[in-house]
This record gives C-alpha cells, structure tokens and sequence, in this order.
C-alpha cells in the first residue's frame, strides 16, 4: 500500500514536472514569437527608414540637381549673351568700316568727277577765249605797231636819232604766273584787256604778252594745284 502512494506521488511529481515543462516550453514558444514580432517590428522600421532615407535623397538629389541646373542655365546664358554682344559689336564695327570705306570711295569719286569736269569747263572757256581774243589781239597788235611807228617818227622830227626800244621781255616770276592764273580763272569769260586789269604786273605787261605766257603754259597752269604755278 505504501509503495502504490510513493508510485502514485511519483507519478503526480511527474506529471507536475511535464506540466511545468508545457509551461516552459509554452513561455519559449510565447518569447520566440514575441521575438518574431520584434523582428518584423524591426524589419518594418528598416524599410520605412530605408523608404524615407531613400525618399530624402531623390528629395536632395532632384534639388541639387535643379540647382547645378539653373546655375548652368544663368552661366550659359551670361556665356551666350557676351558671345552674342562680342559679335553683334564686332559686326557693327565692321559694319561702320565698310561704310567709311564705301563713302570715303563715293567721296573720292564725286570729288575726281567734280574736279574732272571743271578742268573741262576752264578747258573749253579758254578755248572759247582763245577764238574770241585772236581778233582782239591782231588789232591789238596791229594798234601798238601804228603806235610805236608814230612815236618813232616824232622822236625823228625832234632830232633825236635814237630808236625807240620796246620794252624788254623780262622773266616770268612764279608772282605774275599765280596772278595770270587766277585772272584767268576767274575772269574767264572777259577780255585779255580786262585779264590784264585784275593785277599791276599784268598790266605792264600788255595783252599780248599775257596772251603770249598763257598761250604757252596753260596745260602746265590746268594741270598745276593754284598757289604753285610759276615755273
């Protein structure tokens, strides 16, 4: 009898054991899960934290990227703005000397076909001139020879044997030849008579020997600059 209660204690201390082990085992089993939960619990965060790093570095890097974006924008636009100013400045001084080149030409060749045709025109008055006084100067020629016969005459009848001398050809000074230049000039449509009256020297010297000078030098005088005529 005394053993089948120490069996039957045994058996109770086992059973209370195995149910401690449940219990254990049970409380193991509640950790581990607990342990699952922390874990997902963990692996949640760790991807919601890796989502908004994620999240916060696109943020940074379309904003950093914005940023390099409008500075290369403003640097391209400053670079293309000055290379665009250095062109149009370089086209307008280009522009500038082409056109003073081109009037500079124009200004030159009005002023060749100006200084062309009043050559022509003192040309073609000298001429006009030269067949308009050819008569004056044959009487005039005419009127000093009767003169100087006469004078010589009564210098005969007054006892004086000595002939009378024309006045000597003196030379030309570069003074008389300016003078017969500008006279003719300026007075061309006039008379050798009415040349000779614009300056002393020429009315000593008489018509005809202005004739005479102009008559001889007057391509030299056309082609000469006024103020150098004399030669």
């Amino acid at each position: 009898m005394l053993i089948k209660e120490e069996k039957n204690g045994i058996k109770k201390e086992k059973n209370s054991i195995k149910q401690g082990k449940n219990v254990i085992k049970q409380e193991k089993n509640g950790i581990r899960q607990e342990k699952s939960v922390i874990k997902r619990e963990k692996d949640v965060i760790k991807q919601e934290k890796d989502a908004i790093i994620k999240q916060e570095k696109d943020v940074i890097k379309q904003e950093k990227g914005a940023i390099i974006k409008q500075e290369k924008d403003v640097v391209i636009k400053q670079e293309k703005d000055a290379i665009i100013k250095q062109g149009k400045d370089m086209i307008k001084q280009e522009k500038g000397t082409f056109i003073k080149q081109e009037e500079d030409v124009v200004i030159k060749q009005e002023r060749d076909v100006i200084i062309k045709q009043e050559k022509e025109k003192v040309k073609n008055k000298i001429k006009t001139k030269r067949s308009e006084d050819s008569f004056e100067l044959t009487e005039t020629t005419e009127s000093n020879s009767s003169a100087e016969e006469s004078t010589n005459k009564k210098r005969k009848k007054s006892g004086n044997k000595r002939p009378f001398n024309k006045k000597p050809k003196s030379f030309w000074t570069s003074e008389e030849d300016q003078a017969l230049f500008d006279a003719v000039t300026t007075f061309v449509n006039g008379k050798w008579k009415e040349v000779c009256s614009k300056h002393p020297s020429l009315k000593e010297r008489g018509p005809r020997m202005v004739y005479q000078r102009w008559n001889t030098k007057s391509k030299y005088f056309l082609g000469a600059k006024s103020g150098n005529v004399g030669k």
